[in-house]
């Protein structure tokens, strides 16, 4: 069926909304039969968005008819109805697709006066809740906002609930506004959204200190919380974070952890030997400990995995225990702890893991008549 700009809009919208009645697909399937135009569509569509008795099926309808791009239509041809559209209350979220639809990549493939209408529709509908990501999504048209446009939207959008969106919107403004966006995050308290502006945007050299900043906040919230992994996980990378993570873990009487850290980052701890010595007293109280007459070996070398072959003779070992560690990021095994009742041996997997020798040995190990115990062994295993 061939249909033209002339052809009875009203017509075709009864024919569009019947198809809906059997699902979507439906609909997509009997528009792909007809011959649609780009501008009919729009035509189409801006009727639509009028209509207060549409309903719930206005923005299915509306999704079809946008999908089908610009056709051989040309972009100029097509401002009347893209104008009609920015000034719906409504139609701003339907606008961002339509231009991409029809190609539009930049705000230089507009005209002046539409340029001037979308930037008045961004203005008026960034601070609205309901069509704030499309403003901010039509924001980021490169070339469309004027610094201080951009500024005003940035103001009024960026509540931290569409945080991605603004900053794919910034992408498209200029540094002025970009830097803009980054200050305001830091002048609102959020240090984190700010150093993840910074990181999207490429704007280390212009802030080099956004990621130390979100950090020592983060920092001093994890000492208050007590989490002395997020502590260490925070400060480790971050020398001028070193001294503060270990008077924190010492806060939260982290005592031993504190002071191995503090030999490490050379962060001076006067008058903590008597605090290190009731520390240790209280976890040999509380904890278990290895007999003294049990052996610790570290096995980081060919000839060290030579010495494991003990585990598997039944006159030196009457039950094996083994355990796993792995990286928490990325779950690649690096510690293998096995142990009799006379030795401890602490694989390093990332320094021998390799070795055809450590796997020979290790299958003697579970070849053996030697019963092995674990907690979750079943999953080291795996």
């Amino acid at each position: 069926m061939e249909l033209s700009q002339a052809a009875d809009e009203d017509r075709f919208i009864v024919g569009l909304r019947a198809a809906l009645v059997n699902g979507f697909q439906e609909a997509r399937r009997t528009l792909a039969s007809v011959n649609v135009s780009g501008l009919f569509a729009l035509s189409c569509l801006v009727r639509l968005m009028h209509l207060d008795e549409v309903g719930d099926w206005r923005p299915q309808v509306a999704s079809l008819l946008v999908d089908f791009g610009p056709g051989t239509d040309r972009v100029d041809q097509a401002e009347e109805f893209f104008a009609e559209l920015a000034r719906l209350p409504s139609g701003l979220k339907i606008l961002t697709r339509a231009l991409k639809a029809w190609n539009v990549q930049c705000a230089e493939q507009l005209s002046k006066e539409l340029r001037e209408l979308l930037v008045s529709s961004v203005l008026r509908d960034a601070p609205t809740p309901r069509t704030a990501l499309a403003a901010v999504t039509l924001g980021g048209l490169p070339g469309l906002l004027p610094p201080e446009a951009s500024k005003s939207v940035l103001e009024t959008a960026d509540d931290g609930s569409r945080d991605e969106a603004i900053e794919l919107m910034a992408k498209g403004l200029a540094l002025e506004s970009q830097r803009f966006l980054v200050q305001l995050r830091q002048e609102h308290g959020r240090a984190k959204a700010a150093a993840k502006a910074v990181q999207v945007l490429g704007l280390e050299e212009e802030f080099p200190d956004a990621e130390f900043h979100w950090k020592k906040e983060a920092l001093e919230s994890a000492i208050c919380k007590g989490r002395r992994e997020a502590m260490v996980g925070l400060s480790c990378q971050e020398s001028r974070l070193h001294s503060r993570c270990v008077q924190g873990l010492l806060e939260c009487n982290e005592v031993e952890l504190a002071a191995d850290l503090g030999m490490t980052w050379n962060v001076a701890l006067p008058e903590l030997s008597e605090k290190l010595k009731e520390a240790k007293m209280k976890r040999e109280a509380e904890c278990f400990s290895l007999p003294e007459a049990v052996s610790i070996n570290l096995v980081e070398d060919e000839v060290a995995v030579g010495r494991l072959s003990l585990l598997s003779s039944t006159t030196s070992s009457t039950t094996i225990g083994f355990d796993l560690e792995c990286n928490m990021a990325s779950g690649v095994p690096t510690l293998l702890q096995l142990g009799s009742l006379r030795e401890v041996f602490l694989v390093d997997l990332l320094a021998v893991g390799h070795l055809s020798s450590l796997a020979t040995t290790l299958q003697e190990i579970w070849g053996s008549s030697v019963p092995k115990v674990s907690f979750g062994g079943a999953d080291d295993l795996g």
